[in-house]
């Protein structure tokens, strides 16, 4: 296993093409500078719950489990191409711009009462199995783009508040 429960990083962090094959737990660590996971690939449960970040990187990342960033902070965050099992965002604060841009789940998403306090972008992302969007806000300054996501299965938004622009086309 890798465990960095609690762990802080002060200055960047380089995980880039980093190979976890056990379970990787992050609860709680705080990432001050510029968190790279780009290309990384997580073979078993990774939990970044709790976690914060000030600019995160998952370009291009592999899930083949699940990956929970439940009530993550983030700054900016970047998950484009990023391949997810069952993806747990419940919680999450987005304080920042997200891109999630052909990214894709294979498995259930949970964004359930997550917060983005700026634009997010779901542009070309393929959800194959159910999206959970209920009770989340998306703040007056945030834009939310879902151009040319696909959708397989359910997607839900139960009591959720778009308060700015929202495409789905």
């Amino acid at each position: 296993d890798a465990n960095f429960f609690s762990a802080t990083f002060k200055a960047d962090a380089n995980f880039r093409w980093a190979n976890f094959s056990a379970e990787a737990n992050f609860i709680s660590a705080t990432f001050s500078e510029y968190a790279d996971f780009r290309s990384a690939t997580f073979s078993e449960y990774a939990d970044f719950s709790s976690v914060t970040f000030s600019d995160a990187d998952f370009g291009s990342v592999t899930f083949s489990a699940d990956a929970d960033f439940s009530s993550a902070t983030f700054g900016n965050a970047y998950f484009s191409s990023a391949t997810f099992g069952n993806a747990y965002f419940g919680s999450a604060t987005f304080n920042a711009d997200v891109d999630f841009i052909s990214a894709t789940f294979n498995a259930d998403v949970d964004f359930n009462s997550a917060t983005f306090n700026a634009d997010v972008d779901f542009s070309s992302a393929k959800f194959s199995a159910d999206a959970y969007f209920n009770n989340t806000k998306f703040s007056k300054t945030a834009r939310t783009y879902f151009y040319k996501a696909s959708f397989e299965k359910d997607i839900f938004f139960e009591r959720t508040r778009f308060r700015k622009y929202v495409s789905f086309n």
